[in-house]
């Protein structure tokens, strides 16, 4: 390069480049001195970090106690707050103004909204059970012949109208004996009726028993075996169980007995219905009914229990 610059006149077009790249050259740099110092005015090209210098940590202040007014007051309790009370109750509230006061069993024994009370009324507790044996009878069964092995021994006809109600053998569930109640007539109906149960007043009882229809659910001409319109309606009877409860005389504490549980699905096979219920305070008896109103066929009922 140095014999090129120095004999211009033998290279007069590469040293013409030389100069040219020279002059471009040196406007680059200017260019970038001129950036440089942009940036710099403008602070925005990266500076060395700086190293780290401990801050020393401010406490958080404590949090405010939540204090309850007292019983009475217009003022309002801080959200969530709880106040424990003598005897093992408390008093809360959910910061909207309501407030709570409970007893030790759990139980609500007032109710305030802004310092307000508010009427309430007392009610029996929740009673929660294991339900994984709920089908299951966990108390003696309190029927007699409940199955209908001794006849209709401790049973009497009720009501039976174009029908005929007798035990037979041929169909049971268990045992060798059943009741039917057979259709003779469209519109007939029938039922049997137990020898007054005593029972506890107030107290919590169940009721079961099993059910199998001749035609199952409809019978040949697809007419439904049970007029379900009658369900629930006044005193045309439908199929299932019901309750008499009686007083203490023996006499009936209501005009038509009370359905129980009835029957209203498919009952080709053997189907047992149930319920649990409690006794009215003035009964201190009951009588168990178990009554069909087929449209034809025959029903068979078996193995109550009460």
């Amino acid at each position: 390069m140095s014999c090129i610059l120095a004999r211009p006149d033998r290279f007069p077009k590469t040293c013409q480049v030389f100069e040219k790249g020279s002059k471009t050259m040196k406007r680059s740099i200017i260019f970038l001195t001129i950036l440089t110092l942009f940036l710099l005015a403008c602070n925005s090209l990266p500076r060395p970090r700086e190293r780290a210098t401990a801050v020393p940590a401010t406490p958080l202040p404590a949090a405010p106690t939540k204090t309850l007014p007292p019983p009475g007051s217009k003022e309002s309790p801080a959200p969530g707050a709880v106040e424990a009370l003598s005897g093992g109750g408390a008093r809360l509230s959910t910061g909207d103004g309501l407030s709570l006061t409970l007893a030790a069993d759990g139980q609500i024994t007032a109710v305030t909204l802004d310092g307000d009370p508010l009427p309430i009324a007392p009610a029996p507790p929740l009673v929660v059970r294991d339900l994984t044996q709920a089908g299951a009878d966990d108390a003696p069964n309190l029927l007699p012949n409940p199955g209908f092995e001794s006849g209709q021994s401790g049973w009497s006809p009720l009501a039976a109208s174009r029908v005929d109600v007798n035990v037979v053998n041929q169909t049971a569930r268990s045992g060798s004996r059943a009741l039917e109640i057979r259709s003779w007539e469209e519109g007939g109906r029938g039922a049997i009726i137990s020898d007054p149960i005593p029972v506890t007043p107030d107290g919590r009882y169940r009721i079961s028993g099993y059910f199998q229809i001749e035609f199952g659910y409809v019978d040949e001409s697809g007419v439904p075996t049970f007029w379900q319109d009658d369900l629930y309606d006044g005193e045309r009877m439908i199929t299932g169980l019901y309750l008499q409860w009686l007083d203490a005389a023996g006499t009936p504490l209501s005009k038509t007995p009370q359905l129980a549980a009835a029957l209203h699905w498919n009952a080709q096979t053997w189907r047992k219905i149930s319920r649990e219920l409690t006794a009215p305070p003035e009964a201190a008896a009951a009588q168990i009914i178990a009554g069909a109103k087929p449209v034809s066929g025959a029903v068979w009922v078996d193995d109550l229990v009460w």
